[in-house]
């Protein structure tokens, strides 16, 4: 495993940037540093990973500022530049990366993200959140409801996911829709069908995720799709947008072609309406905690034993 988990303790992104770079905390002789983003120190000398999530900056540069183009894309080149290997989290943003950069294919490897190790799912069922809390506050309120677990970025299609929903036979028959993530572009909501809870810890969100009946999640671009494998965790149902990422997740699942359009959107919800009481069954396996723990531990084997 791990010597040293290093964190910056740093919430702006400019601050966590600058640490990234800087710090000599990370630039100090560790035999094989990793992070867990597509970012290195400057000068670092010993072995690395990265792991990359995503190239939706590079895909679709209109959702993003000049100054967040400008620092993510020369980050990203420097370090997958200078990393000794690369994690992708999907075969598909494996194939986005070397598309862009192919010189990187022979340092790439897939590792998907993981579901917590069993014990961690156990403990997660049974945690009570804090009286008066807001999810506390809200699940008194015994609705029942779908979580839309997302930030307000305009790639998450949160206008037609709420106005498909907003017309479907779900918030007719009383569901809710509960939004989770952090609101930095200043979305505001105006429907009293939607409860936005904002950023809540791990243990709240997946408090939250264990109590609704699933997840509605149709953005239009993504890296992985963690949201689907904490519905996962829980059996919940998964009612999602028709990526090709998504499809490496869930082969053979329902989903949703047609998501830059909310009437698509009210149409697929009405069709899976009669199922969602239905027992959730899916395919875990390669999503296993055992499974990512031996696959780094193999990597990092494999990068020491390097000359």
């Amino acid at each position: 495993g791990f010597n040293e988990i290093i964190d910056s303790n740093l919430k702006s992104k400019f601050g966590k940037l600058y640490w990234n770079l800087f710090s000599k905390d990370l630039n100090q002789e560790k035999t094989i540093l990793h992070s867990p983003f597509p970012s290195l120190p400057l000068f670092r000398k010993n072995k690395s990973v990265i792991t990359v999530h995503d190239l939706i900056f590079l895909t679709n540069q209109e959702w993003y500022s000049k100054t967040e183009l400008l620092f993510s894309v020369n980050l990203l080149k420097y370090s997958i530049k200078c990393a000794n290997r690369i994690i992708c989290v999907s075969q598909f943003t494996k194939k986005k990366l070397i598309e862009y950069f192919p010189a990187v294919e022979k340092k790439s490897i897939v590792i998907y993200n993981c579901l917590p190790p069993i014990h961690k799912i156990k403990s997660l069922k049974q945690f009570k959140p804090c009286v008066k809390s807001n999810l506390s506050l809200f699940l008194e309120k015994k609705f029942k409801y779908f979580v839309c677990p997302s930030n307000r970025h305009p790639r998450k299609n949160l206008e037609n996911t709420i106005l498909g929903f907003k017309n479907s036979q779900l918030n007719k028959r009383g569901y809710k829709l509960v939004l989770t993530g952090l609101n930095e572009n200043n979305f505001k909501l105006k429907d009293d069908f939607i409860f936005d809870l904002g950023y809540l810890s791990d243990n709240e969100y997946y408090c939250l995720v264990n109590n609704s009946s699933g997840i509605i999640y149709f953005p239009f671009k993504e890296g992985f799709g963690l949201p689907i494998l904490d519905a996962m965790m829980f059996n919940k149902n998964v009612f999602i947008s028709e990526l090709d990422v998504f499809k490496e997740i869930l082969p053979n699942h329902n989903m949703l072609s047609d998501i830059d359009n909310s009437n698509s959107i009210t149409e697929f919800l009405n069709n899976n309406f009669g199922k969602i009481n239905s027992i959730n069954h899916f395919e875990k396996d390669k999503f296993s905690f055992k499974l990512f723990q031996k696959k780094h531990l193999e990597l990092y084997d494999c990068l020491k034993n390097e000359i």
